[in-house]
């Protein structure tokens, strides 16, 4: 599971949405053991829709996008989860059994956490979505709160583009990793176009964007996350790096308009403000 003050970071975003009505799903892209995942259904008002998607096969393999880290690190899983592979029942005394992608049967693992505390899945609108998030994600609706934990950068950038659209205002897109692995970090700061190294100079490690009409500020969390706060607030401090405009403008980005038609993924309507 994350860390007390990682999981107690998520609680009080979640609490804020609720507070203020803020309409939309919840989406975690990258589950692992499903620690985030429950403080979210701890927090969120029952009848909010909360989506999980990850592979729950162990993370997939990192692109040419992604730097002598990644790769480094992928390497070293796979070796990891060779220690691990069943034979006979009988496994390596040097496998790490409680690594999450070293877990037989993940999925099942995080159901069975859900059923341990109490939440029915089907009551408290829970949604188990498993396979790439390139082949899962759909938002056709609001996005409340978004957490990204996808390390590389294919899972980072796609994402990004996305579900940022559909974030709803006064809602959060909270990226893991931008400073841990380089292919986060490179994703995020491709999409926003600004330097994860610049904006941790800044005096308040903060800058305004805009990005089809919609508004954002985008800062370092505590939690050496990122994080995007999608907002109408114009009189936030312009975000200016290499440039003099007095707004400073996000790359453009293609998101994608189509959608798999073998399956509605979101089925049930997204846009009610919920009330406490």
């Amino acid at each position: 599971f994350l860390s007390e003050s990682a999981l107690r970071f998520h609680a009080i975003h979640i609490d804020e949405i609720e507070q203020h009505s803020i309409p939309g799903i919840i989406i975690e892209c990258g589950v692992a053991k499903a620690g985030s995942s429950l403080t979210f259904a701890a927090v969120k008002n029952k009848c909010r829709q909360l989506h999980l998607h990850d592979t729950f096969e162990g993370i997939p393999e990192p692109s040419d996008r992604d730097g002598k880290d990644v790769h480094d690190r992928y390497e070293t899983i796979q070796a990891e989860k060779k220690k691990c592979t069943h034979d006979d029942q009988i496994l390596s005394d040097d496998c790490d059994e409680k690594y999450y992608g070293n877990i037989e049967d993940l999925l099942e693992f995080d159901k069975l956490q859900f059923q341990q505390l109490g939440y029915n899945l089907q009551e408290h609108n829970i949604y188990f979505h498993k396979g790439l998030f390139n082949d899962t994600v759909w938002p056709n609706g609001t996005v409340a709160y978004a957490h990204l934990d996808g390390d590389w950068y294919d899972s980072t950038k796609g994402m990004l583009e996305r579900i940022t659209p559909y974030l709803s205002v006064g809602g959060y897109f909270v990226l893991d990793d931008v400073l841990t692995w380089s292919g986060a970090r490179d994703a995020f700061s491709d999409f926003f176009d600004v330097t994860v190294s610049w904006l941790q100079q800044q005096s308040n490690q903060s800058c305004y964007s805009v990005v089809g009409g919609k508004h954002f500020k985008v800062f370092l969390a505590e939690r050496a996350a990122a994080k995007v706060l999608a907002t109408r607030d114009r009189s936030l401090i312009p975000c200016i790096k290499r440039s003099t405009r007095n707004e400073y403008i996000m790359k453009n980005s293609s998101y994608p308009t189509e959608r798999p038609t073998r399956t509605d993924l979101y089925n049930t309507s997204i846009d009610t403000k919920f009330q406490k």
